[in-house]
């Protein structure tokens, strides 16, 4: 190398290292906006939702006949979403997500009815969560089956119950309750 390039080296060098020193602080900044954003106060209720991450099972009647569910709940999003799965890898697969809103708790039930209800929670008295939809959000109307509300019932730290409720034409149309054991 002669020496003109070997000084061309040198100034890239330098700059290199200026450019770092000043991006240090910030990526510093970044980490410490992440770290925080981990350690946010969510809702009592919410932290008592995170203790079903997990696989469930168990029986229940829906239809009218004897069914066996696996529920599984994992915890997503840096720690700020729950999301349940029913029935995975069926044409029947649902899902919802449960997450913190302002002070409260909702839910999105994805349906396999092709629509989406937004439930909040409305009661976390005892051992109970209760949810219930407020409007029609994520259903064209409130005369399209849909899921209306759900109550969670925490029995022992390795039992719950789910009560599914379904309302069609404005009304509610049937209940689902399953009685469910953590496995995992």
């Amino acid at each position: 190398m002669n020496c003109s390039t070997n000084g061309i080296w040198k100034k890239i060098t330098v700059a290199l290292m200026l450019g770092l020193f000043m991006v240090a602080p910030q990526f510093s900044q970044a980490h410490e906006h992440t770290m925080n954003m981990s350690q946010h106060k969510m809702p009592a209720a919410f932290e008592k939702l995170k203790q079903l991450v997990g696989t469930w099972t168990g029986s229940g009647v829906m239809h009218g006949k004897q069914m066996d569910y696996t529920v599984t709940y994992e915890l997503t999003a840096g720690g700020s979403a729950v999301v349940e799965r029913e029935f995975a890898g069926t044409p029947h697969e649902m899902m919802s997500v449960f997450y913190p809103e302002g002070n409260g708790v909702v839910v999105t039930h994805y349906c396999m009815l092709g629509n989406q209800p937004h439930m909040v929670l409305t009661n976390s008295s005892g051992n109970t969560l209760t949810f219930q939809m407020q409007g029609n959000s994520g259903i064209a109307s409130a005369q399209e089956p849909h899921m209306h509300g759900l109550a969670l019932t925490f029995i022992d730290a390795d039992h719950i119950k789910a009560t599914w409720t379904a309302y069609a034409k404005g009304k509610k149309s049937e209940v689902t309750v399953m009685d469910l054991t953590k496995k995992s």
